[in-house]
C-alpha cells in the first residue's frame, strides 16, 4: 500500500542545508564580520548552533510537506466522495472508468480502498484491516519528523557539554602556564575571552535549541492531530459508502451453521404442518 501522507527526507534535508547557507551570506551582508550583537554571537559565534538550526529546518521542511501532501489527499477524497462514489454506486464496475477527470485518484486512501476490495472481492468486513494499515503508516511517517524534533534539545545538551569542557581546558591551561612560572593573573586576563567564549557556547546553544524546540513540537502535535482527524472522518465516509454496496452482516455467520440453521427451521415447519394437518382432518371411524 502507498501511503500518501509521507513526507520525504531527503528534498527536506537539502532545504534545510541550502536555507542555513542562505543565511549566513545575508548575515554577513546584514552583521558584518566582527560585530558582536547577540544573533551573530548565539547563531553563528560556534558550530553547534547551525546544527540545531539545520535540525530545526529538516523538521520544519518535513511536516510542511505532510501538511501540503494531507491538504492534498483531502481534496483528492472530496473528489472521490463527490464525483465517483455516485457512479460507483449505480454499477459494479473498475474505478479506472470513472475517474476520467480526476486521473491522479489512484493515489486516494478512499481509491485505494475500493480497489483493493474490488480486486480482493472482499466485503464490508475489510475496512477493519485498511484502518489499522492506515494506522500503521501514519505511525510510520512521523518517525523522522519526531526524531528531528527529539533531537533538537539533545544537540543544544552537547553543545553544553561541548562548551563546559572548552572553558575547563582553557582555565586548565592558565593554571599549567601560571604554574610554569608566568604569572597567574597574567594568563587570566590573556585567556579570559576563551573560558568566556566556551561558558558562551555552552549556555548559547542550549538557549537557541530550547527556543526553536517549542515551535517545532507544537507544529508536529498540530499536523499529527489533523491527519489522524482526517482518517477518523475517512473511516465514518468509507463506512457510509460501503455499506450501500455490501450486506455489513455478510460472511460474519459460518456457512455450515447457516445451513444447518435452514435445515432445522425447514423441519420445524414439516412438523408443524404434519401437527396441524393431524388436527384438522376430519374423523371418519363414526
Amino acid at each position: 500500500m502507498n501511503y500518501p501522507i509521507k513526507a520525504s527526507l531527503l528534498p527536506a534535508f537539502l532545504f534545510a542545508i541550502i536555507a542555513v547557507a542562505v543565511l549566513y551570506v545575508v548575515q554577513l551582508f546584514l552583521f558584518p564580520e566582527g560585530s558582536d550583537d547577540m544573533y551573530s554571537r548565539i547563531v553563528w559565534g560556534n558550530l553547534i548552533s547551525p546544527v540545531i538550526i539545520a535540525i530545526f529546518l529538516t523538521a520544519l521542511f518535513l511536516l510542511w510537506d505532510k501538511r501540503r501532501k494531507l491538504a492534498k489527499e483531502k481534496k483528492k477524497s472530496g473528489w472521490f466522495l463527490r464525483d465517483v462514489a455516485p457512479r460507483l454506486l449505480d454499477q459494479y464496475t473498475r474505478i479506472e472508468q470513472v475517474t476520467d477527470k480526476h486521473s491522479d485518484l489512484q493515489d486516494n486512501l478512499l481509491a485505494n480502498r475500493w480497489n483493493n476490495i474490488q480486486s480482493n472481492s472482499a466485503n464490508a468486513n475489510g475496512a477493519l484491516k485498511h484502518a489499522e494499515l492506515e494506522n500503521e503508516h501514519l505511525q510510520n511517517s512521523y518517525s523522522m519528523p519526531r526524531f528531528f524534533v527529539w533531537a533538537l534539545p539533545i544537540v543544544g545538551f552537547i553543545g553544553t557539554v561541548w562548551g563546559i569542557g572548552l572553558s575547563i581546558s582553557f582555565f586548565s591551561d592558565t593554571m599549567s602556564a601560571g604554574q610554569s612560572g608566568a604569572s597567574v593573573s597574567t594568563m587570566l586576563q590573556q585567556n579570559i575571552p576563551l573560558v568566556t567564549k566556551g561558558l558562551s557556547t555552552a549556555f548559547d546553544t542550549t538557549l537557541l535549541a530550547l527556543l526553536l524546540s517549542l515551535p517545532a513540537t507544537a507544529l508536529l502535535v498540530l499536523t499529527e492531530r489533523d491527519e489522524r482527524d482526517y482518517l477518523l472522518r475517512l473511516e465514518e465516509h468509507w463506512s457510509k459508502f460501503i455499506s450501500s454496496q455490501y450486506d455489513p452482516t455478510e460472511e460474519l455467520v459460518d456457512p455450515d451453521y447457516t445451513h444447518a440453521q435452514a435445515i432445522g427451521e425447514s423441519l420445524r415447519d414439516l412438523r408443524e404442518e404434519a401437527f396441524d394437518r393431524h388436527i384438522n382432518e376430519p374423523d371418519y371411524r363414526n
